[in-house]
């Protein structure tokens, strides 16, 4: 079970760099964006639409990595209704 364990912590810190790495070029395809309109007026057309998706992205590659850490919000509707099982 820990070799199970590691493997998914394992997973999860590789979501969570690639969430990192999603944030990095969001950043440098906004920055870019905003520079080619000050510069020479025309920008990318499409870097909106994908600054919107890389946000939905980058939630959805993150939440696995936070949740294991105890830093996201969970729901325990379903721990709550289980009874617990008797200690020995």
């Amino acid at each position: 079970m820990n070799r199970l364990s590691a493997a998914f912590g394992r997973l999860f810190n590789a979501l969570a760099i690639a969430a990192a790495l999603i944030l990095l070029g969001m950043v440098v395809i906004v920055t870019a964006d905003i520079v080619l309109r000050n510069t020479i007026g025309s920008g990318l057309v499409w870097a909106n639409e994908v600054s919107e998706y890389s946000l939905y992205l980058m939630t959805l590659l993150t939440a696995p990595w936070l949740l294991r850490r105890g830093q996201h919000v969970r729901l325990d509707i379903i721990l709550t209704l289980v009874p617990r099982a008797p200690p020995g």
